[in-house]
């Protein structure tokens, strides 16, 4: 289209006065400026108004990131049993609204958490779940993780889709058990960092081997008896910590 009196035309691929954009000329604009969490491409219809059209929701990929089967031991999530993190790796926030966890994927009542009202999670962001302790009524997980047998945790959304499900030795994690780095198929031995990006451990603590700067691992006490910790005589044994217990 042309003008015959000189003024602004939409169409000439320049963004005037009232024109949104104006053919290729978006002005910097992609679909995330239409909504949030909307990816896709944006155009220009003839009229020179964005053309959404192309863009749609993100789809939401939220993940099991992090698990332990004998509870953290330092930091805010610590004394409260076993826990599982939960991280968003998608391009959008994502409405936890009606999700659910459970160690069944059966989803029976009675081990299942369903995720509340305006529960959310942020683009990389992490959520971390924590036993029920009845005692207190703190806590959100309606059911423990074996620290011996296989596990199986299922993640689904509010449309019980599956969103994540892992399967896990629960000797395996003991002390973590992670996605490295943050979101990876890859699932291995970690340091805890519950709530932050996930570390690989430095050593493995729980394999069985004393490595590192483990004092001990298991059955292995790397020679040490009671007697080198000026005891008598007695059995020595090992926490999950690596660390000798002499009690």
């Amino acid at each position: 289209e042309t003008s015959t009196s000189g003024g602004d035309v939409c169409g000439d691929g320049v963004i005037d006065a009232g024109e949104d954009c104006d053919s290729d000329a978006l002005g910097g604009k992609t679909c995330a400026d239409v909504g949030e969490g909307m990816v896709g491409t944006l155009a220009c219809a003839d009229d020179c108004t964005l053309d959404a059209s192309g863009c749609a929701a993100a789809a939401a990929i939220v993940l099991l990131n992090e698990v332990t089967s004998k509870g953290v031991l330092e930091g805010p999530y610590a004394d409260h049993g076993d826990a599982i993190e939960l991280y968003n790796a998608g391009d959008a926030p994502v409405d936890l609204d009606g999700w659910a966890i459970s160690d069944d994927p059966t989803f029976p009542v009675d081990k299942t958490y369903v995720f509340p009202a305006k529960s959310s999670l942020p683009v990389g962001g992490y959520l971390v779940l924590v036993a029920y302790d009845p005692m207190s009524g703190t806590g959100e997980l309606p059911f423990g993780i074996s620290a011996s047998n296989e596990e199986t945790i299922t993640l689904r959304d509010a449309a019980q889709v599956q969103a994540d499900q892992l399967v896990l030795n629960g000797a395996d994690a003991e002390i973590s058990w992670c996605r490295l780095p943050d979101g990876a198929d890859l699932w291995t031995y970690c340091d805890q960092t519950f709530g932050g990006p996930n570390v690989e451990a430095a050593s493995v603590c729980g394999n069985g081997i004393q490595e590192g700067d483990e004092a001990c691992d298991g059955d292995d006490l790397g020679g040490l008896t009671c007697a080198d910790l000026g005891f008598a005589g007695g059995a020595l044994a090992c926490t999950i910590e690596c660390v000798p217990n002499a009690s």
